[in-house]
């Protein structure tokens, strides 16, 4: 009897101390928990937050410039109106009122001091400083005037750039062949299936034109169509004296002198 009981009192505090590691364990786990879920939950809030900031911040930047754009407008167009005021406080010696006009200098013609080319057909103006050549195109049976500046080297295609205008009746570019090809088609696909090649379109010349090589060149051909033919126009540039984009400028400034007689 004694030894029953006291076996019965031995396993008591063993259950006891059993249920009451597992009670910590469990507690342990749900604190976890939480602080799992706290720490999930704060970082999207975070995240979000900090994708509302950036957006607000470019959302502001985005303001400011229209508003510093809107002020300095705002500051010419002031400018420009404080201006005829104050020629027109003038006074001469006896204190009288004067007004003195005020004249605004016309903007100058870059392009009046070109050089200009001419023929029966046709019309375009060349920097002064460049050279202005004839040359020959489709088996002698086309002139074309060519227009070009040479940075370094002999040769255009050293280092330079050159533009060249031609008036090509269509029975030639019809009956003008190549290697199977006409020789007019062979000109316009050669820089159209460039891999880099964008439509050009300038004072009613549409063709094609290729940019930013491997070889840093630019190649360019173009047509101006009319009744029983078509005006070619025809460039190329190359070199690191220039980049292709202020190349490009220069020749549709020439292209842009272009008329039609």
């Amino acid at each position: 009897m004694t030894l029953l009981t006291n076996k019965k009192y031995m396993e008591q505090p063993n259950e006891q101390l059993i249920e009451s590691v597992q009670s910590s364990k469990n507690i342990w786990i749900i604190v976890v928990s939480v602080v799992a879920t706290a720490l999930i939950v704060g970082g999207g809030v975070y995240a979000w937050q900090k994708s509302n900031l950036k957006n607000t911040e470019q959302s502001l930047e985005q303001q400011i410039s229209v508003l510093q754009n809107q002020i300095d407008q705002l500051q010419q167009a002031q400018s420009a109106q404080n201006q005829p005021n104050t020629a027109q406080n003038q006074k001469d010696e006896n204190g009288n009122q004067v007004t003195t006009p005020i004249t605004t200098p016309a903007p100058t013609d870059q392009k009046s001091n070109w050089q200009v080319y001419s023929n029966a057909q046709f019309t375009y103006k060349c920097p002064s400083d460049w050279s202005l050549n004839k040359n020959l195109n489709y088996n002698g049976q086309v002139e074309l005037s060519e227009c070009s500046k040479i940075y370094s080297g002999k040769i255009s295609f050293d280092d330079g750039v050159s533009i060249t205008f031609g008036f090509v009746p269509q029975s030639v570019a019809d009956n003008y062949e190549w290697a199977g090809e006409k020789w007019s088609d062979a000109l316009l696909n050669g820089v159209k299936n460039e891999s880099n090649a964008q439509q050009y379109t300038n004072n009613k010349f549409v063709g094609w034109v290729s940019m930013k090589n491997q070889k840093h060149t630019l190649k360019l051909i173009a047509r101006y169509q009319i009744n029983g033919g078509y005006y070619e126009l025809s460039a190329n540039a190359m070199g690191d004296t220039k980049t292709d984009q202020e190349f490009k400028k220069m020749i549709d400034d020439i292209v842009s002198t272009f008329s039609v007689k």
